[in-house]
């Protein structure tokens, strides 16, 4: 999905099985209340700060939200970014190029998409990291360690600027990939410090297959027409590695 949206909100995200299993070290299995992802998020600015090179202007302000909550959030943000007018042309448009089936529903099926398995996001227009309530606390860790690094580009980058160009859809999916690329990057550092695992050349052929194999796992992903699938990976894994070569 080229738009803010995909940006804005997280699914469950990627990592080698070692660093998962580095991650979820001592954790309980839920996140449950706001004093725990306040207590989370303050474990992870430190290393967030030392992987991304940056520090916090000012601490990373966090919330808890209902699953009712995020989806009301997900409806407004796709109306917002995609209202009806352009939804239509681009779901005619996919049609006329055979990218999507004719009888495929492009919004209905984008909000199955965003909703499936979300644990925490960070929402750029209020600053502001969620926790999804119910979320696994090993998943948690897992994304708001690459969510905090959009939290520390938000507080140094004019995000509003660089990705309200929708009408120049290039340029807004070659700033999404920098900004995920340079997240993907530094949230490795966090939860695998001084291990350098980007600089493996075989990790780079290994994360693209467990990429992969994590979002097939995922119904709804698993279904989606071809064009959707590698819109929505494409920053993770294409950003990742440019920014690991420009770096």
């Amino acid at each position: 999905m080229r738009s803010g949206l995909m940006g804005s909100c997280r699914r469950r995200w990627p990592l080698l099985a070692a660093m998962a299993a580095f991650a979820c070290r001592g954790e309980a299995r839920q996140a449950s209340s706001q004093e725990a992802l306040a207590a989370l998020v303050d474990s992870l600015r430190a290393p967030v700060e030392r992987a991304a090179g940056l520090t916090f202007k000012s601490p990373p302000v966090s919330a808890m939200r209902s699953r009712e909550q995020v989806s009301a959030y997900l409806v407004a943000k796709l109306d917002e970014e995609l209202p009806p007018e352009r939804m239509r042309g681009i779901e005619t448009a996919y049609r006329m190029f055979g990218l999507l089936p004719d009888t495929l529903q492009l919004r209905g099926l984008l909000l199955d998409l965003y909703t499936e398995q979300v644990a925490g996001y960070y929402d750029p227009d209020s600053a502001m990291l969620f926790g999804v309530e119910g979320a696994d606390r090993s998943q948690l860790r897992l994304v708001l360690a690459h969510e905090m690094i959009h939290a520390l580009q938000g507080q140094h980058l004019p995000l509003d600027s660089i990705l309200s160009a929708r009408s120049n859809n290039d340029r807004l999916t070659a700033a999404q990939a920098i900004l995920e690329g340079q997240a993907t990057l530094a949230s490795l550092d966090v939860l695998a410090p001084n291990q350098q695992v980007a600089r493996n050349p075989e990790f780079w052929e290994l994360y693209r297959e467990q990429v992969r194999a994590q979002q097939s796992s995922m119904p709804v992903f698993r279904r989606a027409p071809l064009v959707l699938r590698e819109a929505l990976i494409f920053p993770y894994l294409q950003g990742a590695e440019f920014m690991h070569w420009w770096m």
